[in-house]
């Protein structure tokens, strides 16, 4: 489908349009560097000279027909900007708190977190996924609980481009605040959960001009 209301993850200084070139406005905007609500005043870390990249398949759980996303991610991203990745391309729009899990291990940027465990913007993707077939799973909206299992499908060791890629798709996403699977279920009919029109080369654009300078800034 058409994002029109597709939430972007894009650096203040250099984009303030979303890939339908409708102006966004400056709330509209994350800045990976900067405050935003919600988040510790911690800066984020990424890995620039990492050349590996992960195939990652992102997978809706405990939902009915199948949905899921594909794309090849560098391996020197932090799991926060992960989790910017994944509220683009379920076309969400980054309303609620959200958690990564792995075993007992919980990562996320919560203040109020009762957990104490690891900031999402300090761990790498390569500390998490160590091999193909590692898995961690993703908590977004604890009210809704939309979880997605993160898999590694292959690991390529010299990324073709500095950002992500979206390569496979299927499956429309639910929509925010839907009241979770039972309550979207309840608000569409069998013809729209069946639909499975996704605009892959779309969301490419909106991920290149999202995250293709993402390393610059950490580069000597």
């Amino acid at each position: 489908i058409i994002m029109s209301n597709i939430m972007t993850v894009m650096f203040k200084e250099d984009f303030e349009f979303d890939y339908e070139g409708n102006e966004l406005d400056e709330e509209s905007v994350f800045d990976p560097f900067g405050d935003d609500e919600g988040t510790h005043d911690v800066e984020p870390i990424f890995d620039p000279y990492d050349n590996r990249a992960f195939e990652l398949k992102f997978k809706l759980m405990h939902y009915s027909p199948e949905v899921y996303r594909t794309l090849v991610v560098p391996a020197g991203y932090n799991l926060d900007t992960l989790h910017h990745i994944i509220q683009d391309v379920f076309e969400w729009d980054n309303m609620h708190l959200h958690e990564f899990i792995k075993n007992k291990q919980r990562y996320n940027l919560n203040p109020d977190s009762a957990y104490g465990d690891d900031y999402s913007n300090q761990v790498l993707l390569y500390e998490v996924f160590k091999r193909k077939g590692s898995k961690i799973k993703y908590m977004y909206d604890f009210g809704d609980s939309w979880l997605i299992e993160i898999s590694v499908l292959k690991t390529h060791k010299n990324m073709e481009k500095p950002y992500p890629v979206c390569i496979d798709a299927y499956g429309t996403s639910p929509e925010e605040d839907s009241g979770g699977i039972m309550g979207y279920m309840d608000m569409i009919d069998e013809e729209e959960l069946a639909e499975n029109e996704y605009d892959i080369e779309g969301i490419n654009r909106v991920l290149k001009d999202s995250y293709k300078n993402i390393f610059d800034e950490y580069k000597e």
